[in-house]
């Protein structure tokens, strides 16, 4: 089971592998904050105009820390290919690294990260330039692991469309949780056009989720013996929850909302808390599965 092979591997970890897994868990969310920034800013911009501050903040300032963090993980790699803190130093070591599939995805990345930072101008270019930056950091990640096998174009726009349903998710945690501190009917009207996109947008990552799945197994159900396959299974559920939650949300805590009623107001930062818990338990599960070998 998924849950054991963890566990196994998770006791033999060195020194070297547990920094990796911190410093991609850490890199993946403050990525995916940082796109999710600039995405949601499209579509709360006329709906909770007292978002867009914080927006553009929390976004810029979430892409700097993604610029060092990605950063971080060629001579992260190269330590823990060598086995050795001094490979940091290597030449070589880090040659290899950034010539490897890891090298060419993070280049992409940061480049993306860095159109991100004109998030904090509060102008029409900003936004579109922002807006591409989202686009390349969702494509990035297509550019490792198993999404370099074939159909290899087919893969990467699944996998870019699975990342960018991801980074509008994971984009509407802040300014959500601010508005419902805020306890005002902006935070309904958001809530609202939030759950408009949200019962889609999960669906769209379960169904982008599941073909990447077959495409990659090549259709059998042996997979789901395996590690990887075990993976993308809970994964697959996660999303399904969530779906239901954003059901949830949309027939009975945003039109509650809508009315202002005080205990809505506290369940949405549940509901918040819980949707954050779900990513971080994903983002710690891939980190480790790539880290070791398994995903």
């Amino acid at each position: 089971m998924i849950l054991q092979e963890i566990w196994l591997a998770w006791q033999d970890l060195d020194e070297f592998s547990l920094w990796s897994i911190l410093a991609k868990s850490l890199a993946y969310w403050t990525t995916l904050l940082a796109a999710g920034s600039a995405l949601n800013l499209l579509w709360l911009r006329e709906t909770a105009p007292q978002t867009i501050s914080l927006l553009r903040w929390f976004g810029s300032i979430c892409a700097v820390f993604a610029i060092l963090l990605n950063s971080s993980l060629i001579p992260l790699q190269a330590s823990y290919l060598m086995g050795e803190w001094s490979a940091i130093q290597d030449p070589m070591m880090l040659q290899f690294a950034w010539e490897s599939p890891l090298g060419d995805s993070l280049l992409l990345r940061v480049f993306g990260l860095l159109l991100l930072l004109a998030i904090i101008h509060p102008n029409r270019l900003a936004l579109g330039i922002s807006t591409i930056g989202c686009g390349l950091v969702a494509v990035s990640f297509a550019f490792q692991g198993h999404t370099i096998s074939e159909p290899r174009w087919l893969l990467v726009a699944l996998i870019t469309v699975h990342l960018l349903g991801l980074i509008f998710w994971i984009g509407g945690f802040a300014p959500l949780m601010w508005l419902a501190k805020r306890k005002d009917a902006v935070t309904g009207a958001a809530a609202r056009q939030f759950g408009k996109i949200s019962i889609w947008n999960v669906l769209l990552l379960a169904l982008a989720g599941a073909e990447l799945l077959w495409l990659l197994t090549e259709g059998s159900w042996n997979v789901i013996r395996t590690a990887y396959g075990q993976l993308f299974a809970l994964k697959l559920l996660g999303f399904l929850g969530l779906l239901g939650l954003a059901a949830l949300n949309k027939l009975f805590l945003t039109p509650a909302l809508l009315r202002g009623e005080v205990r809505a107001f506290m369940l949405l930062r549940l509901s918040v808390i819980l949707e954050m818990s779900v990513a971080v338990i994903i983002f710690l599960l891939t980190a480790i599965l790539t880290t070791v070998g398994l995903g």
